[in-house]
């Protein structure tokens, strides 16, 4: 049986964050340029691995980069694009919002803003950030007993 989904969202991608990883690829590219540039035939080969490791790089990041975060009747689903992360609600420990530090742990953020990441507590390594485009409306879509006993100060939904 399929759940249904009670609240949908896409994964927000911050300018900086973007800037990094085109910044990464670009680098890698006129690397690759550089070297086949040179008179050395050793060198164009490096250029055309680095080419390679570079589209691949790109591929890797394409494929776990979350694309999306959807609240279900019974845990948070984390959608990438070949497959999917779910987290029950009863292994939340605690939402920190905002987070406050990254500490250890699996990390889908896609933001340097500690205002765009949400922090799910489940142990130690086994702590989660996501980065919804909007945090806050994400948290009021929890259902009320995660939202209520779980959601950590600093964070306040005036409802």
């Amino acid at each position: 049986m399929i759940a249904p989904v009670l609240h949908e969202q896409k994964a927000k991608r911050t300018a900086g964050f973007n800037a990094l990883l085109g910044g990464i690829l670009i680098a890698m590219v006129l690397g690759g340029l550089y070297l086949y540039d040179t008179a050395d035939p050793e060198a164009k080969e490096g250029a055309v691995v680095v080419w390679g490791v570079a589209i691949l790089t790109a591929l890797i990041i394409w494929l776990v980069l979350p694309t999306g975060f959807q609240i279900l009747e019974d845990r948070i689903r984390i959608r990438f694009r070949l497959y999917k992360f779910d987290i029950k609600f009863d292994s939340i420990k605690a939402i920190e919002y905002p987070m406050r530090s990254p500490g250890w742990g699996i990390n889908f953020a896609t933001s340097f803003n500690s205002k765009d990441i949400i922090k799910i507590k489940r142990g130690h390594v086994r702590d989660v950030t996501i980065s919804p485009e909007d945090p806050r409306l994400f948290i009021d879509n929890l259902p009320a007993e995660v939202r209520v006993s779980l959601v950590a100060p600093p964070y306040n939904s005036g409802k």
